[in-house]
């Protein structure tokens, strides 16, 4: 019985006890047959990864026993069943480094489109049958009807006439729906720290800032604190740091 074939049964783990035996007298004889062994199982095991940061130590541990000289190349060409055993780990290797080397991969600011609308008016819904419009419920009206920049001017005369801090939140989505990231990035710092049960909605459209700017280390942690918050764009923030890794 030839070796390749072993080594593929025990690899796969169909191999009997009685080739295990004869397998066992062969690495005796050649000390090469335990390398390929090793080998062929680290990459086996790619067929079993989710996660892509155990896909990339995976490659480079391989790479670097290449480098080494720690290991051979193994002769494929005497069974057919084993160069189709062979290509199929092939294949599952090159998929792993497609989907890590993917240069059709989303960009930045692909993702950032992906996921950034102008959060809801949850503060002064309007309601057809109102009559009395204060200046508060106009601006959320403004805003609702789109029109961000008059919005902008507005929530941020009352927030200076109030202190009220919903109106750091809604004016940052202001300067987002603006394509104004770097203004809209001190108000929701400033927004995120106030004790209030909006706070987290603010971590959220930070990140989305930061990551608009380029700072995915920023919207990695932003995103981190989100998911552990639970709740409010958990499955979102999920979805998107996953993009980032």
């Amino acid at each position: 019985m030839e070796k390749e074939h072993l080594i593929d049964k025990y690899v796969q783990g169909t191999i009997s006890e009685d080739e295990r035996l004869v397998l066992e007298k062969l690495k005796l004889e050649d000390p090469d047959i335990q390398k390929e062994i090793d080998l062929l199982s680290d990459l086996k095991i790619v067929t079993e990864l989710e996660d892509k940061t155990d896909l990339k130590n995976l490659l480079k541990e391989t790479e670097a026993k290449l480098k080494q000289g720690e290991t051979k190349v193994i002769p494929l060409f005497k069974k057919a069943k084993f160069w189709i055993a062979a290509a199929s780990i092939v294949i599952v290797v090159a998929i792993g480094i497609t989907s890590l080397l993917n240069p059709f991969s989303p960009s930045l600011d692909e993702l950032y489109a992906e996921n950034f609308e102008p959060y809801k008016n949850v503060v002064n819904p309007s309601v057809r049958s109102d009559e009395d419009i204060d200046a508060e419920k106009q601006a959320f009206i403004t805003y609702e009807n789109g029109n961000y920049s008059e919005a902008l001017t507005q929530f941020k005369a009352l927030y200076e006439g109030t202190s009220k801090s919903y109106f750091l939140l809604y004016q940052a989505n202001c300067f987002m729906a603006l394509s104004n990231t770097k203004q809209a990035i001190p108000l929701l710092e400033k927004h995120s720290t106030e004790d209030t049960p909006l706070a987290i909605r603010s971590k959220w459209y930070l990140s989305l800032a930061y990551l608009k700017e380029g700072n995915k280390e920023k919207a990695r942690e932003l995103l981190t604190e989100v998911i552990s918050e639970g709740g409010f764009k958990t499955t979102a923030a999920t979805r998107l740091l996953q993009k980032l890794d």
